[in-house]
């Protein structure tokens, strides 16, 4: 029995190296993004000033911010509008530049939680629309932080890894056995480029990305960027008619 286990070890070990190799040297995902974010989502809305963030407060803090991150790039920005703001923060990997859990470690229910914020209120999968164009489903919370008061932030969420979306469902926690769960569900795929889309709003969003035009604008260039899901895998999630 014992002999079994270490030969069925050795086969594992040996089926992960063999994974890692092919990832490594004769895996080449195709990269998507051509131009900078920065000029791929619009600073000019109609009806919205804007202003660029930083992810940090401090140079230091930002570079520290960036090394953990290891993103290519990214933009932060917040949109005005009257009394209401949303901002924006997207983030990009290249193939092969961070595992998908490393990502999946900075989202809101960790990295906001970790940080003193208090999630309010959870909602998972939700459907939203850019036009007539089916979005990936959002993650969507509220949070609260010491500093705010009672005052709530509203925010939608999402992780896409190549043309699929990627969820961890032990919401606001580290899931252990997700290094293990990453592999078995998208194989080599982990190594794809990756998105990380942040929208925050001071109010409830409502219908603002449909009524809004400079908002419609905004969530138009979110889709065309990373957030519509290709028509095929619309298409394999559609039901067979029988005959």
């Amino acid at each position: 029995m014992k002999k079994a286990l270490l030969f069925f070890g050795a086969l594992v070990c040996a089926a992960l190296v063999g994974i890692l190799v092919r990832q490594e040297y004769f895996y080449h995902p195709e990269i998507t993004l051509t131009e900078p974010l920065a000029d791929l989502i619009s600073n000019d809305l109609p009806g919205w000033d804007c202003e660029e963030l930083e992810l940090a407060s401090s140079p230091e803090m930002r570079e520290r911010t960036e090394d953990i991150l290891n993103f290519e790039e990214a933009i932060y920005r917040r949109y005005t509008q009257g009394d209401r703001q949303i901002s924006v923060y997207v983030a990009y990997w290249k193939p092969k530049q961070m595992p998908v859990r490393l990502v999946e470690a900075h989202t809101p229910d960790i990295c906001w939680v970790r940080n003193g914020w208090q999630r309010m209120d959870a909602e998972e999968g939700v459907d939203l629309q850019a036009g007539q164009e089916e979005l990936f489903p959002a993650e969507y919370r509220t949070y609260t932080h010491p500093k705010a008061g009672s005052d709530l932030t509203y925010v939608y969420y999402w992780h896409t890894v190549g043309e699929s979306i990627y969820v961890n469902r032990v919401v606001g926690e580290w899931d252990r056995l997700d290094p293990i769960k990453t592999i078995f569900k998208y194989g080599l795929n982990q190594m794809q480029e990756q998105f990380f889309v942040r929208i925050s709003s001071n109010m409830p969003f409502g219908d603002v990305f449909e009524a809004d035009p400079g908002m419609h604008m905004l969530i138009q260039e979110l889709a065309d960027l990373t957030l519509a899901p290709p028509p095929e895998a619309i298409q394999a999630e559609m039901p067979q008619s029988s005959t």
